[in-house]
């Protein structure tokens, strides 16, 4: 089963850097991680498959030697864990950055590949949700914070467990806004959306309101549509559609979280009269015509 930390990482991984960023992230995947394998050559391992594809792109981009290919490597034990090992040499100019002459850009990829290596983020649905970046050496972790702070990231708390330093933060908004910095978008749109229903749920629970509940599903109804009627409106056959269809579809992309009687008034002032149960029909019609669409 995938985690929300690996759906992180993997879209971190999927970004596409250029040479100068790349330098940047290189330089916060192995913050923390690098081993010494003898005085020509480092080892980086994960658990990660993803993480040691990504991280031998950016070695060949930045022309880096590589010793061998990933070596996989499968514990058996109670764990059953899966490593995967690159062995490589680093040109030590890569390894020097002035804090002074960072930019934006570059601070967001450092930080991009240290949550790569040493971050971890609980589901949205645990109960103690957080994110935390885990470090073995305390100076490490005080760099980073500092780091942290200067770019107005004030509120990673600072505890140890198990002789391992941890930044971790609990604060919902501050986790999105994490999430953004480091380029993972996807996931801070989810990890959003699981804020927004819990907050719902929460409301539910406490006033036992109905419309609440509808909301609910209001939601989840429109995050399955709207990527349903882009590839519909995207198909050259859309234009054989009636023109209060294609016009419900331009509103409902335009108004992605409108209920059906919010799409009704808006149809309306544009000269169209259809009933919420004309507008359910046309959302069967959407899912019918998007399966075709695939097949």
């Amino acid at each position: 089963m995938v985690t929300f930390s690996q759906e992180v990482k993997s879209e971190i991984c999927d970004q596409v850097l250029d040479e100068k960023n790349a330098k940047y992230f290189l330089n916060g995947m192995i913050f923390d991680k690098l081993q010494l394998v003898n005085d020509h050559y480092q080892s980086y391992t994960s658990q990660h498959p993803k993480t040691i594809i990504f991280l031998k792109k950016i070695l060949i981009l930045l022309n880096q030697e590589l010793k061998n290919e990933i070596r996989h490597t499968h514990r058996i034990n109670q764990l059953k864990k899966h490593e995967y090992e690159l062995i490589f040499k680093l040109d030590s100019t890569l390894l020097s950055l002035d804090n002074q002459e960072l930019e934006e850009q570059q601070l967001r990829a450092f930080f991009g590949g240290l949550f790569l290596s040493v971050g971890n983020l609980s589901t949205f649905s645990a109960k103690d949700h957080h994110l935390e970046l885990i470090f073995s050496n305390e100076h490490k972790v005080w760099l980073v914070n500092d780091l942290l702070i200067q770019n107005g990231f004030n509120n990673f708390k600072l505890i140890t467990r198990k002789n391992k330093y941890i930044l971790y933060l609990k604060k919902t908004q501050e986790i999105i806004d994490f999430l953004a910095y480091i380029n993972a978008f996807d996931c801070m749109f989810k990890y959003e959306d699981s804020n927004l229903k819990r907050k719902l749920v929460r409301k539910v629970q406490l006033s036992n309101n109905l419309d609440i509940v509808n909301l609910t599903k209001t939601i989840d109804l429109n995050n399955t549509l709207i990527p349903m009627i882009q590839m519909i409106v995207n198909d050259k056959t859309f234009q054989e559609q009636k023109p209060l269809f294609k016009s419900y579809c331009y509103t409902k992309l335009n108004n992605p979280s409108a209920s059906l009687s919010e799409l009704s008034e808006l149809l309306t002032k544009q000269g169209y009269q259809i009933t919420r149960t004309g507008l359910a029909h046309y959302n069967k019609k959407v899912k019918t015509l998007y399966k075709q669409l695939k097949n």
